[in-house]
């Protein structure tokens, strides 16, 4: 067995007795696509997260929103003369910046961080603007240089490789929105990424049973498990406490288990199945929802109360759709469980 392998096996082990966003679980930051939103990407890299149990991904919005009347959002905004006349102003995308710190200082440090398409075109963009070693992986889908914005492009080249951060690099051979071209171009912007082309797939994220997963977890392990030591202070998993001693002399509980208690948590909620189950299971909600003519429908990380207000609390159905739960009298949508934000912004 290989040292990534064996190290993710360890991991697994060690998540079951860690709970969600525990300090001591490695982090990932997650960058949705253009026009998308951090509820959707959630469910659109469902399959990578099941691939990678021991790790957390936490969900960030870009700073652009698309006047669609959907939840929608860009990281970059559109050249306001269209793509023919690309802006030069480096800071014009200096909200999605400021989202993205501001997200980094409330819950950092992160091990990884991670894009799709405008997402992952947006992953050198940030690390041309943070300090080399903030990331140990970077991981993209279906990106490409920023050529319609030249300025945020020219930082990009004066930074890179962004201190040598291990890269992989996932393209669909049959993608008819990035070319592979373009992708490949941004490949050359970090330091001997992995660069993997995926036959028979077009503008995804790999899911199901793409062999691809196991390959890029693989590699995300080799850099976690070869990443410079840090001078915090190595987490520790808190002992349980001493079982209280049963003073009632009957040997009866003291009060009558409802059928609300929550499960312990598995190691991702996507190895629930069952939507009852699902929803007992603490940190867990079931989803069935329709993104970008997609439809999602399974068990996934419970929303935080900032995502359940902004993403699903327009009506009952909407809220509920989101694994959410709707409040009647007060017509509010709140989160299923009160310590829920594993993908809050």
């Amino acid at each position: 067995m290989t040292m990534p392998r064996l190290l993710l096996l360890l991991l697994s082990v060690l998540a079951f007795f860690l709970p969600p966003s525990s300090s001591a679980r490695p982090k990932i930051l997650c960058l949705h696509g253009g026009g998308g939103n951090p509820s959707g990407f959630r469910a659109t890299i469902a399959s990578l997260a099941a691939a990678l149990p021991a790790f957390d991904f936490v969900f960030a919005r870009g700073g652009y929103p698309v006047a669609d009347g959907k939840e929608s959002y860009l990281w970059l905004p559109d050249p306001p003369g269209g793509k023919k006349e690309p802006t030069t102003d480096p800071a014009i995308s200096d909200a999605s910046v400021a989202r993205l710190d501001a997200l980094v200082a409330a819950e950092g440090p992160f091990f990884g961080i991670l894009g799709f398409s405008q997402g992952a075109a947006y992953v050198p963009v940030y690390l041309s603007r943070v300090a080399a070693g903030t990331f140990g992986v970077a991981i993209t889908f279906c990106g490409y240089l920023t050529t319609t914005h030249l300025g945020v492009l020219e930082k990009v080249m004066e930074e890179k490789p962004f201190g040598n951060v291990p890269a992989v690099v996932w393209m669909g051979k049959q993608d008819t929105v990035i070319s592979n071209d373009m992708t490949r171009a941004m490949a050359d912007t970090f330091a001997d990424p992995l660069v993997i082309v995926r036959k028979g797939e077009g503008h995804v994220v790999p899911y199901g049973n793409d062999p691809t997963l196991d390959e890029i977890a693989e590699f995300v392990m080799e850099a976690y498990a070869s990443r410079p030591p840090t001078p915090s202070k190595a987490p520790t998993v808190d002992k349980p406490t001493k079982k209280p001693t049963n003073k009632n002399p009957t040997n009866k509980p003291n009060k009558k288990p409802t059928n609300e208690k929550p499960t312990e948590k598995p190691v991702g909620c996507q190895k629930v199945f069952e939507k009852k189950t699902c929803n007992k299971t603490k940190g867990c909600s079931f989803y069935n929802i329709k993104d970008a003519g997609k439809k999602y429908k399974g068990c996934y990380d419970s929303m935080g109360a900032q995502e359940c207000k902004e993403y699903a609390g327009k009506n009952k159905k909407t809220c509920k759709s989101y694994g959410c739960k709707w409040k009647k009298k007060k017509s509010l949508c709140k989160p299923r469980w009160k310590d829920s934000g594993k993908g809050k912004e």
